[in-house]
């Protein structure tokens, strides 16, 4: 499946609803997008755990409110409402007409947000999209706090290194159903071993075709890009 990361990314402001309703335009079969926590306990949508990149202005998320992250600038300078710091909740409301797959990726590497996982899990299920979903993240006990709040959230463990096995064994530990690899770790021996122990392969950040189409060969579950219209095509021929 042809996942947008952070929405249509090569063209867009990425991880705002812009970047994510060109994404659904161009072809992509779901979305992938990156959350933090606001000052007042809301869950937004931005990759980063400060501003400064992606928006006029600086500091943690953390310790602004989803009031006073909605007044920063886009950098890309594109006068739309729609380039603002989104909520997740906002992610959902576009989405859900399409019932278009989501896999929500949970930023807690650098910064630990008291009571994310709660806040990520409950908006899945008010949003009824526990069966069309999947909690990702790098930190493995983020994965297992998930685990323990609801079994029935699909979850699935990133790792950025080279291969080992024991992702296999934390993975095995933690009770998820995917795993989320750097693409160019893959090789045919290593997928076929991924096959036999069932879990689904999300592989991230392919961008060019001809990646695309090894990843296409090795029956990866989904592909994430920047550019989703040019593996949508890839997907056609």
């Amino acid at each position: 499946m042809n996942y947008a990361h952070r929405g249509y990314k090569k063209e867009y402001p990425e991880n705002t609803l812009l970047a994510i309703r060109k994404a659904i335009v161009s072809g992509a079969d779901g979305i992938e997008v990156d959350v933090h926590l606001s000052k007042d306990g809301e869950v937004v949508v931005i990759h980063d755990e400060d501003v400064n990149r992606t928006f006029e202005g600086i500091g943690l998320i953390k310790d602004y409110t989803l009031e006073e992250l909605k007044e920063f600038k886009n950098r890309d300078e594109r006068e739309d409402e729609d380039c603002s710091i989104p909520t997740l909740q906002e992610v959902f409301n576009i989405i859900k007409p399409y019932k278009l797959p989501i896999l929500i990726e949970l930023k807690t590497d650098m910064i630990q947000y008291e009571g994310i996982e709660e806040a990520v899990i409950n908006l899945i299920k008010q949003n009824d999209y526990v069966e069309d979903s999947a909690v990702i993240s790098f930190n493995w006990d983020t994965i297992k706090r998930c685990k323990e709040i609801d079994p029935n959230i699909r979850l699935g463990l990133s790792s950025h290194d080279q291969f080992k096995l024991n992702i296999f064994n934390k993975a095995k530990e933690i009770g998820v159903q995917m795993l989320t690899l750097n693409y160019d770790i893959l090789s045919p021996d290593i997928m076929g071993t991924l096959r036999d122990l069932d879990y689904e392969i999300n592989v991230y950040t392919v961008n060019r075709k001809h990646d695309m189409k090894k990843m296409i060969e090795y029956e990866v579950h989904r592909v994430i890009t920047d550019d989703p219209e040019l593996l949508a095509n890839l997907l056609k021929e």
